[in-house]
């Protein structure tokens, strides 16, 4: 089967603000900012990029 076509990706991304100035709130919002975004969009970005 020939599928003439591209494939692309659709992220909806959010910023990950803490709930309060409280350090535990901090380090919350950056380790979700990591885990969900950063891990998705580097790999997405730089693996395409390096590609070129």
């Amino acid at each position: 089967m020939r599928l003439d076509g591209k494939i692309g990706i659709i992220v909806n991304v959010t910023p990950a603000c803490p709930g309060s100035e409280d350090e535990k709130d901090r380090e919350a919002s950056r380790f979700f900012d990591a885990l969900h975004w950063q891990s998705f969009l580097d790999a997405a970005v730089y693996a395409f990029s390096q590609r070129s």
